[in-house]
């Protein structure tokens, strides 16, 4: 093979070299985008607090992958005790409650987890109102003849 026939092999070569490392770069890229877009459950509490306004603090509990919603809100408190003993307010729980579910339905593709989310009784902080996983509501109080 001549010097000449050499750089024509590489030139018609190099396209294609070319072409690949472009492929090799999209699918890195890709990858990359996959795996970034999860995120960390410190994160995801974080996400969840701001989501409603600050209204609750969020914990994670890794054990069992909950996110437990401790109310600090004096106006989201007073709602919760009015509906709780005097059967009002029941239109702001239903924005809570469905707030919350959609908010459930979203956290396996946001953190690669199935995790669930527990509103916990203000009054009675062991005890949970609301509990909420893949975007179904697997308990509320409401329904449960408080």
């Amino acid at each position: 093979m001549t010097d000449e026939q050499f750089k024509s092999f590489i030139k018609s070569k190099k396209s294609i070299l070319i072409a690949i490392a472009a492929v090799v770069v999209t699918v890195v890229v890709l990858i990359g985008m996959i795996v970034g877009s999860t995120i960390t459950p410190d994160e995801m509490s974080v996400e969840i607090q701001e989501e409603l306004n600050g209204k609750v603090t969020v914990f994670y509990d890794s054990a069992t992958d909950t996110y437990q919603l401790d109310v600090n809100d004096v106006q989201m408190y007073n709602d919760i005790q009015n509906l709780l003993v005097y059967n009002t307010e029941t239109e702001k729980w239903n924005d809570l409650t469905e707030e919350i579910n959609q908010i459930s339905s979203s956290l396996e593709d946001r953190t690669d987890k199935a995790s669930s989310i527990m509103l916990m009784n203000p009054d009675y902080p062991e005890l949970y109102l609301l509990l909420a996983r893949d975007g179904n509501i697997a308990y509320d109080v409401t329904l449960d003849g408080y």
